[in-house]
């Protein structure tokens, strides 16, 4: 029985490496109302980004480039940002990858870590 017990523990505890590929918090910024950006500083390099809405539950990429070399301060995308769709940005940075949830605040700006709203 104790067996038994221990390799059912093992079977639901799931393995050290599952871990999301994407799990530093990144962070973006509204510039002004049709632009978001990425924040980053002198000699960032982004090599990877995508970004989804939950307009569509998240199946058409809004923008998605993979293997670039976008250098600051090109880190910003055109995008005009609909009330009650939450967006997710997923992106490479200086080898770190990094996600980021976010909608309007309803007063003109953005909240971050939201989920579904």
């Amino acid at each position: 029985m104790k067996n038994l017990l221990l390799v059912l523990i093992f079977l639901v505890s799931g393995c050290v490496g599952d871990r999301l590929d994407f799990r530093h918090a990144g962070t973006v910024y509204q510039k002004n109302s049709d632009v978001i950006c990425i924040k980053s500083k002198e000699g960032d390099v982004i090599t990877y980004y995508l970004l989804t809405s939950s307009e569509d539950t998240y199946r058409q990429s809004l923008f998605f480039e993979n293997y670039v070399q976008k250098k600051y301060p090109d880190h910003c995308f055109n995008l005009t940002l609909k009330q009650d769709v939450t967006y997710n940005l997923l992106y490479e940075m200086n080898d770190v990858k990094y996600r980021v949830n976010f909608a309007l605040d309803g007063v003109g700006g953005i909240k971050q870590g939201v989920n579904n709203l």
